[in-house]
Formats: structure tokens, C-alpha cells, sequence
């Protein structure tokens, strides 16, 4: 059965991506050619206006369908892998698909000082510290409650941006849509997962771990936009380049034994996280921030839940309810404040 469920997640997002990955390869190599000066331009027209091209959303959407399959193909991988081991091997396949990525546009990275600290501490924050702990927290709460919790992304960003970012002030509007966003997610999950929060035990460390995986997400954002002048392919190679070095060092010490004997579909599960939900959202993510600021990229938290919910819907034959339907339309609403809130700050 669980070789079915992988088979089917797997092929639906390949399926999927294709057309994506053609297009944003595409645009990636364009905004090479045009260089950092062209890149920084379109940064600060983005921050000036509230308007959104057709190229933002289609990132957006990727960033959606990328995440979106990394919870279901996480609870696949640590069945039979250990947390801390399919954190390792994810970024090590997304470092190699990245750095080979880079080379073929004929770039290489910035060694100097400033830069490799930023790569480290990008890529702990980002990739290392959150991967685990998701890892981690998913083998004890159901999918649902996890999914609420990731959702604090977007509202701990915003309130991180205000105090940290001139230019990414929180407003009314802003935090209404933000608000109204997190509702409709609560409301398509069901409120009911709430009823599984605990205040003690083991269940309260991995609620805990997936709230601190959530604030590290909103933290990495923020630390993006502060990054020094590189394209994305450079910035989300040598960040994850930097992450895989310290998960796979972190995984031999800590859990050296942690792979054993894995499953043909945990194995499968976890080449699919380095190449989708890794090496290509960190792609993603990185041109996002540089084309439209903090705020926008972690609106799509709201939007993974509905995604993994119709995925299930539509490939593994799960019920329907309305609710769902009711959920995702409040979603959209908060994700309309959000950007008019965007445009009034």
C-alpha cells in the first residue's frame, strides 16, 4: 500500500512539474542573461507597486505544489529512514542538482567571507534546522495539525518584516488578510485537529518543534532578503550546499545507524524531497523574494493544506467535504486582503 501511495504522489507531481519546470527554466535563464542589474530592478519596482505578474503566480504555485507534496512524501520517507537521515540525504541531492544547475549557466559561487557566512547560517535556518524538525514532529501528529502550525509562517513573517524591514511594514489590511488566511486553513483542515494539541508529554515537543520549524521558515525569509547581490541559482546552491554539509556531518554523529534497512519507498520518497521540495523550491523561493519581498512567498503556507487535500482527493480516492470547499474560498479572500494590504502599506 505504501508503495502505491508513493508511486502515486511521485508520478502526479512529475507529471505536474514538467510544463512548470520547462517554463521556470526558461525564465531562470532569461534573468541570468540580463544580469544583477536587471534583477535588482525588478526588486524595487515590485516593492513600489502591489501588482503581480503572471510569472509571480506561477511560482507561487509552484512553491504550492512543490511543499504541498513534501508532507506526504516526508511521512513516506521516515518510515523506514530516520528524521535526521532523510534531512542529510534531501539536501545532499538538492546540493548536487543545484551546484550542476549553476555550473551549466557558467557561475560559481562567491567564497568570500561575508558570503559563506550568509550560505551557513541560510542554510541552518532554512533547511537543516526545519527539515529535522519536521521530520520529527510528523511521526507523532497527524498531518492536519501539522499543517495548521505551518501556517503560522506567513503571520510570523509579517510581524518579523515589520520590525526588521523598512520597507515591509505591517499594515491593517495586511494583517486582516493574513488573519483571514489562517482561518480558511483551520476551517479546510478542520477545527477538530485543534483537539489534538497537548500540553505535556511528547506530543507538546513535537508541537514545539514544528512551531520552531515554522518560525525558522519566517526567519529564513527575512535573512533572504538581506542577502548579499547574487543571482538565485547562487544564493540557493550555496545555501543549500552549506545546509548538506552540516546535516550529513550532524546525521553520522547523532544517528549513524539511522538508515538501516529502508523501504524502496522511503528511498523514493526522499529522492523526490531533494529534488522537488528542496533543490527546485529553493530555486523558487530565492527568484520570488528577489522579484516581490517577504510578504508575498509565504502566503503560499496557506495554500499547501487545500493543495495536499485535493492531491488526496483526486489520486487516493479520500472523501470530499464541503468544508474544504468553504476553507479554500476564505483562503483566497485572506491571500486578496493580504496583497491589497500590499499595496496600502
Amino acid at each position: 500500500m505504501e508503495r502505491m501511495v508513493a508511486v502515486h504522489i511521485g508520478g502526479l507531481v512529475v507529471v505536474m512539474a514538467h510544463a512548470f519546470l520547462v517554463w521556470f527554466y526558461r525564465e531562470l535563464t532569461d534573468t541570468y542573461k540580463k544580469g544583477q542589474k536587471a534583477i535588482t530592478q525588478v526588486r524595487v519596482h515590485n516593492h513600489m507597486t502591489s501588482h503581480r505578474s503572471m510569472s509571480d503566480w506561477l511560482m507561487f504555485l509552484g512553491l504550492v505544489l512543490f511543499w504541498g507534496a513534501s508532507f506526504a512524501l516526508t511521512k513516506i520517507a521516515v518510515e523506514t529512514i530516520s528524521p535526521m537521515w532523510v534531512m542529510a540525504l534531501r539536501l545532499v541531492l538538492g546540493a548536487i542538482i543545484l551546484f550542476a544547475m549553476m555550473r551549466l549557466e557558467g557561475l560559481s559561487l562567491p567564497m568570500d567571507r561575508a558570503s559563506l557566512a550568509w550560505f551557513s547560517g541560510l542554510g541552518v535556518i532554512g533547511s537543516v534546522l526545519p527539515f529535522f524538525l519536521i521530520g520529527w514532529g510528523s511521526l507523532q501528529l497527524p498531518s492536519g495539525l501539522v499543517g495548521i502550525m505551518m501556517a503560522l509562517v506567513p503571520l510570523v513573517t509579517i510581524t518579523l518584516s515589520h520590525f526588521m524591514l523598512p520597507d515591509e511594514r505591517m499594515n491593517k489590511a495586511k494583517l486582516f488578510g493574513f488573519s483571514i488566511g489562517f482561518i480558511g486553513l483551520v476551517v479546510l483542515v478542520g477545527p477538530q485537529f485543534l483537539g489534538d494539541i497537548s500540553l505535556s508529554g511528547s506530543l507538546l515537543l513535537a508541537q514545539l518543534a514544528i512551531i520552531l520549524a515554522a518560525s525558522a521558515y519566517a526567519l529564513h525569509t527575512i535573512i533572504a532578503r538581506k542577502s548579499p547581490q547574487m543571482s538565485a541559482i547562487q544564493k540557493s546552491t550555496g545555501a543549500i550546499i552549506a545546509a548538506a554539509i552540516i546535516g550529513l556531518v550532524l546525521a553520522v554523529i547523532v544517528d549513524p545507524f539511522g538508515i538501516g534497512i529502508a523501504s524502496i519507498s522511503s528511498v523514493g520518497a526522499t529522492l523526490a524531497l531533494g529534488i522537488f521540495p528542496t533543490a527546485l523550491a529553493a530555486l523558487l523561493l530565492f527568484q520570488l523574494i528577489d522579484r516581490t519581498g517577504t510578504s508575498f512567498a509565504p502566503l503560499s503556507n496557506y495554500l499547501i493544506a487545500p493543495f495536499a487535500y485535493f492531491f488526496g482527493i483526486f489520486t487516493l480516492g479520500e472523501p470530499f467535504e464541503m468544508r474544504a470547499l468553504v476553507g479554500l474560498t476564505i483562503i483566497l479572500v485572506g491571500i486578496y486582503f493580504a496583497e491589497r494590504g500590499k499595496s496600502t502599506g
